[in-house]
């Protein structure tokens, strides 16, 4: 193979890839990699527009009741019973069990009202603008997460994973993220089987060589890292986690990135996708399914990583929420305002934060949507700034003022 089909196999970001179509866009090598035990940020974004009002149900608004049928609400004696807020009586869907058992043992907490403060309900715009970290299109072509590792010390292996087969937007920028979508298939495509070959290829190359050199110590530290059997174990699924097929997809990620922070690797930014949320038909169908594999697989993560609760914070968000009234296709379509869920061992969690805005119609944007009460930014810089030590949220956040913290971290 000669170095100009390298370059072009490899793609624009000059990084080695594996057979789980893995990418790492590597940061100069570090001797050793002297691992200290950091704290781990794992974003979850349900891809496509979470009903937020099915899954936490503002049960006793009778706005709420008359704006859907039976399948696509919650009922007063129905699913979990999560306490009042602001004068609403709030419940988790049926098939929330998981997140109910999180919440009440004070690890999960609950943000109201949150979202993209500037109406758009297009998939396309609401993630490029979230993972970009922004509320309004400007040229900033970096994700928010790329800027956050800027502020915090990064001395393991991979400071950065997107649990997916592209690098996730939100690392845009960064030269210390890598894509993996599964760690027991991590390995080095057929045509790349030669480390010498690439250290070869690039050892004159002063941008691409360090890269090359830090992908292959990489491939290194997890090739003996896992054993044949971990790598049995996890091609199984581990022991406590959901197999079936709505929690497949989740549970495969949460269990790799479960495997790497135990390996030591030094994680500090994780991104998870979990897609299929664009309910606009049958969502009695489809729904419930979602929720039992984002509750049931969140809950084995957090049992599994027992060990490591202090250091990690768990965010579940979504890029927006659906409209209050359901459609005449028994779904529900694009809207606005949503919640988001923090879980980890240094949460305060079993409580309700920001600002519930209310189902009346005069109290919906546009007399449609729930109204965002709380910039979705104002949320994820509180979690950096309590638990990642960034100390310049602004500098993450363009434009995010003033900063607020809701106090659940």
């Amino acid at each position: 193979m000669n170095r100009r089909k390298f370059l072009i196999g490899c793609g624009a970001g000059a990084a080695l890839m594996a057979t789980s179509r893995w990418r790492l866009m590597a940061s100069p090598l570090l001797n050793a990699f002297q691992v200290a035990p950091d704290h781990t940020v794992v974003v979850v974004f349900l891809r496509g527009g979470c009903d937020g009002l099915q899954l936490v149900a503002p049960v006793n608004d009778r706005h709420y009741h008359q704006a859907r049928p039976a399948a696509l609400r919650v009922g007063e004696q129905q699913g979990y019973d999560l306490g009042s807020y602001k004068n609403t009586a709030f419940r988790l869907h049926p098939k929330a069990g998981g997140l109910k058992e999180l919440f009440d043992a004070g690890d999960l907490a609950i943000v109201h009202g949150c979202g993209l403060q500037n109406g758009t309900r297009s998939h396309f715009d609401a993630m490029d603008l979230i993972e970009r970290g922004l509320v309004k299109q400007q040229s900033l072509d970096s994700g928010w997460m790329a800027r956050a590792l800027e502020q915090m010390p990064t001395p393991g292996a991979l400071p950065a994973v997107s649990a997916t087969a592209n690098l996730a937007q939100s690392m845009a920028g960064s030269l210390q993220a890598a894509s993996m979508e599964h760690v027991a298939r991590y390995r080095l495509t057929k045509e790349l089987r030669s480390p010498a070959l690439i250290q070869k290829l690039y050892a004159n190359d002063p941008m691409l060589g360090p890269v090359a050199e830090q992908t292959l110590a990489t491939l290194r530290f997890i090739e003996t890292g896992l054993s044949k059997t971990q790598r049995k174990l996890l091609r199984q699924g581990l022991p406590g986690y959901p197999k079936n097929w709505p929690s497949r997809e989740l549970s495969r990620s949460l269990q790799s990135v479960a495997t790497l922070v135990k390996m030591g690797a030094g994680l500090r930014m994780v991104n998870v996708d979990y897609g299929g949320w664009d309910t606009h038909e049958h969502q009695e169908n489809a729904f419930p399914q979602l929720v039992q594999g984002l509750s049931d697989s969140l809950t084995a993560f957090y049992h599994d990583m027992r060990a490591h609760h202090e250091r990690l914070t768990v965010v579940v968000m979504t890029e927006f929420g659906r409209r209050v009234r359901a459609n005449r296709s028994q779904g529900t379509d694009h809207g606005h305002g949503n919640w988001m869920l923090v879980l980890g061992g240094g949460v305060k969690g079993g409580k309700h934060y920001g600002k519930w805005p209310g189902l009346a119609p005069e109290l919906l944007d546009k007399r449609v949507d729930l109204a965002v009460t709380t910039d979705y930014r104002q949320v994820l810089a509180e979690v950096l700034q309590q638990h990642q030590g960034v100390q310049q949220p602004r500098a993450v956040f363009p434009g995010l003022h003033p900063f607020r913290p809701l106090g659940f971290a």
